[in-house]
């Protein structure tokens, strides 16, 4: 079973639906969600209909139960307060019965999920210091704890020495002997310096835990905020966006119709003369815009024939020798892929023979292959592949597409450092286009948890032994994507056709 374990939404419908499609698309069965699904943010509503829709199991947070009565918003800063009256306001009777009838904990197979500190969890004391790490694990005795509650994603881990250690957001195995308490960030009111909305995978078979960071659009979020007339104060991202994002090129209009209709024109009957003179009218208008059409289309013809001179700047840089996908199939024990190879800079006249780059803006993004140093006199020559990005936007470094069967199992590797890396996401996957054209997530490992500026991390990952294989034909590549501000390298990257289970 793999759970999405998510908290702290507080109105933030951007937030929420950017979060609810990266679910989606990671392989998860069921959503875990950790309470304040409302207050701070403008949509209350329109979060808790999405969620109510799509989430299974929910504990209650602060900010529900002041909505459903079963706390005293006296106890929240003026801001706070503010918001959320504002938000009882915006809500009917069903939403306060059904957070009135929300458990305050929830207990899984060697876990459990509260909103704040497990001990009197109706209190929603937070887990921010050591020793209430020691309280909390006192008061129960599932190996695992998930809350949410002080908006920032990390976790607190015990082991031999008795003493709790807090550790940044990092993907982790559960180890024997060893307890931890996960808090899974925010979904829509983020307060670490990240400005990306923060949520948690847990795979129960393998006993793993995975922090994701997904980017929501914070200008549209912004100005939901501005249409409700509340307070931004509690929305410190904001602040932090500020400084890490490009301003708006230019003021934001609203192009929608007005609502209601300007005054109507009087019509009635035209006498002959001004029938005639409208007539006229008429005909020196359909002369005019026939001259003018002429010139415009003159104009069109020239300025083909300047951007013909240009040089074409294509998004895509696809690989010159695409795989035979009709040719055989690797044999197990066999590397799939080839080095890239050092061309330097790449672009449309500057492209890899078995590899394509996809990039959003080439003036400010580039993927540059330049050989390893550290390889040098150690056998084949290698190839280090940096992705560089001067905005937080899409771009994406991947195989070409390789046959593939079903039973098929494979396990993928590379090594990879981050540098100068200010924002976004990064994962690293195996994808395989099925028989109907439709592309399907195998296995992806994100890369958010690498150190910046600090050296190489070595990745690998196998496909599960119990799923036997892939379920279908159909080829697969290995991709490198994501949507970041900074730089991703890369190296040895390798997919191993581990085994093959005939079907």
């Amino acid at each position: 079973m793999r759970y999405a374990i998510v908290s702290d939404l507080h109105a933030n419908l951007q937030a929420w639906n950017a979060v609810l499609t990266d679910i989606r698309s990671s392989g998860v069965e069921d959503i875990i969600c950790l309470g304040d699904i409302v207050g701070y943010g403008p949509q209350p509503a329109e979060v808790l209909s999405r969620v109510y829709g799509h989430v299974r199991h929910f504990v209650l947070g602060n900010h529900d139960a002041v909505v459903c009565g079963q706390m005293d918003a006296a106890c929240f800063n003026p801001d706070a307060r503010t918001i959320i009256e504002w938000t009882r306001s915006r809500l009917d009777g069903k939403a306060a019965d059904f957070f009135a009838k929300l458990p305050y904990a929830i207990e899984g197979r060697g876990f459990r999920c509260t909103h704040g500190a497990p001990l009197e969890p109706r209190l929603f004391r937070y887990v921010i210091e050591p020793e209430d790490a020691l309280a909390a694990w006192e008061a129960c005795s599932e190996q695992l704890l998930f809350l949410g509650h002080s908006h920032v994603p990390g976790l607190f881990v015990l082991g031999s020495s008795g003493m709790p250690h807090w550790l940044p957001p990092q993907n982790f195995g559960m180890e024997e002997g060893k307890r931890y308490i996960v808090n899974v960030g925010s979904v829509g009111q983020p307060r670490d310096g990240d400005i990306r909305a923060c949520y948690c995978i847990y795979d129960v078979e393998r006993e793993s835990v995975n922090f994701r960071r997904v980017p929501f659009d914070i200008e549209a979020f912004r100005q939901s905020l501005e249409a409700a007339g509340i307070p931004d104060g509690p929305s410190r991202f904001l602040r932090v966006a500020d400084q890490v994002l490009a301003a708006p090129l230019r003021e934001q209009l609203d192009f929608r119709p007005p609502e209601t209709a300007g005054p109507e024109t009087e019509t009635g009957k035209h006498d002959v003369e001004k029938l005639d003179e409208v007539l006229r009218s008429g005909r020196r208008w359909r002369t005019g815009a026939i001259t003018l059409s002429a010139l415009l289309l003159l104009a069109l013809i020239v300025a083909a024939g300047l951007f013909a001179m240009r040089t074409p700047r294509g998004h895509t840089y696809a690989a010159t020798a695409p795989t035979d996908l009709a040719g055989l199939n690797p044999l197990p024990g066999t590397e799939c892929l080839d080095e890239p190879e050092a061309v330097g800079t790449m672009g449309p006249k500057n492209r890899l023979r078995h590899w394509t780059v996809m990039v959003t803006d080439p003036e400010r993004q580039a993927v540059l292959c330049k050989p390893d140093a550290s390889s040098e006199g150690k056998g084949a020559a290698a190839t280090v592949v940096r992705l560089h990005s001067e905005k937080l936007a899409p771009m994406s470094f991947e195989s070409a597409p390789l046959p593939a069967r079903t039973g098929m199992r494979f396990t993928f590797s590379g090594s990879f450092c981050k540098q100068g890396f200010r924002s976004g996401n990064v994962e690293f996957c195996l994808i395989q286009t099925l028989p109907d054209g439709t592309e399907k997530l195998i296995e992806h490992r994100p890369l958010d948890d690498l150190k910046n500026d600090a050296g190489w991390d070595h990745v690998s990952v196998t496909m599960k032994r119990e799923d036997e294989g892939l379920h279908e034909d159909g080829p697969v590549r290995l991709v490198l994507r994501g949507e970041f501000f900074g730089e991703i390298l890369a190296r040895k990257l390798s997919l191993m056709h581990r085994e093959y289970h005939p079907q």
